[in-house]
């Protein structure tokens, strides 16, 4: 993007605007993102520090870390303590704004994620619709809205939590499994 905004011919783009108004709205609105699950160390030096240091000049502009999600080698307090050292970087001057935890929802097989669902259903949507591009028919569904279970085994729900000061008790967790009794009075949601 920083590559084809300074020079769009080489990537085959004339702009409706000058070049200026290009980069100009580019530099005030652009926000770098890069997806990885490395470690914050990894993370740090490699791409951190790379980036600061850019003779092209990357490091006026602001980056998130998109899709952090929690590594098999790393035990969860390594995780929970990288989530920290991230947190605390971006509440620095730093053009790091923070990072988005992959994913939500854990989904098979690898059963990655913040929450699973549960089995108690707490509520229905409305008629959603969507179309369906290959036929371009338009498809509508109600759906079931199960409670959200952050005590499951793989769920990171707690880990990210406790690292940012949040709470995972709140609306919509399930509160029928003993794990869940057990958080009632803790204070975690995200």
């Amino acid at each position: 993007m920083f590559v084809g905004v300074h020079n769009p011919g080489l990537v085959g783009y004339e702009p409706k605007v000058t070049k200026d108004e290009l980069q100009q709205a580019y530099e005030k609105r652009w926000v770098n993102m890069v997806n990885t699950g490395g470690p914050w160390s990894f993370i740090k030096e490699k791409v951190f520090d790379t980036y600061n240091q850019s003779s092209l000049g990357f490091s006026k502009f602001d980056w998130i870390i998109g899709e952090y999600h929690f590594q098999g080698d790393q035990t969860q307090q390594q995780w929970q303590d990288d989530l920290k050292a991230m947190l605390a970087e971006a509440k620095t001057e730093s053009p790091l704004l923070g990072c988005i935890g992959f994913q939500f929802q854990m989904v098979p097989p690898a059963l990655e994620g913040m929450f699973n669902l549960g089995d108690t259903i707490i509520g229905e949507t409305d008629k959603v619709c969507t179309e369906d591009v290959n036929v371009h028919t338009q498809l509508c569904d109600q759906w079931h809205v199960h409670c959200l279970d952050g005590t499951s085994k793989g769920a990171t729900a707690k880990v990210v939590a406790e690292a940012w000061g949040g709470s995972i008790v709140g609306h919509g967790q399930c509160m029928n499994s003993s794990k869940s009794a057990e958080l009632r009075g803790a204070t975690y949601v995200i």
